[in-house]
């Protein structure tokens, strides 16, 4: 697919044209949104495109799509492993067999959780979800995952994932 105004083509991933940064067209061939001002590869104030996204706090927990900044992946990331702490621990210190049915359906949505903010925070670098997976790598990808997700900004305008977060 090519860009409707300067005709560079598009990566599968972008939403935006890279040289222009006019958004892609639908399928009917019609743009969907008019090409913003450029300055410098920053978003000028009169452009077209949204400046923020505020995202839903469904969004932030079970959506793949967006990006967070890194207050957001630090509030709902601790957030939800106190929750799930303070589900896990009852049960452990009572060895409760009738409430260990809960740590069975409580561990995989705090793993969709888990992944869903994550996903969204390597959106916010400008980088695949499929970055989650460095966590899988032995003794440093946490360490990758940490610094990039957790300590270093995102970018501060529009992306191949959208705007920033508000």
């Amino acid at each position: 697919m090519f860009c409707s105004f300067c005709r560079t083509k598009f990566k599968q991933k972008d939403n935006f044209c890279r040289s222009c940064g006019t958004k892609k067209t639908n399928h009917s061939g019609a743009v969907i949104t008019k090409k913003p001002e450029y300055s410098s590869g920053y978003l000028e104030s009169n452009s077209n495109l949204p400046d923020t996204e505020k995202l839903t706090v469904t969004q932030v927990l079970f959506s793949f799509e967006g990006r967070i900044g890194r207050s957001t992946f630090w509030i709902y990331g601790l957030l939800s492993y106190f929750v799930l702490a303070a589900i896990s621990l009852p049960i452990i210190i009572n060895k409760s067999e009738d409430l260990i049915s809960l740590l069975f359906v409580g561990i995989p949505i705090y793993i969709w959780i888990s992944l869903a903010i994550m996903v969204k925070r390597w959106h916010d670098r400008n980088k695949s979800g499929w970055y989650v997976l460095i966590n899988l790598i032995p003794y440093l990808g946490w360490l990758w995952a940490f610094i990039e997700n957790g300590l270093l900004a995102g970018d501060v305008s529009h992306n191949d994932n959208g705007p920033p977060e508000k």
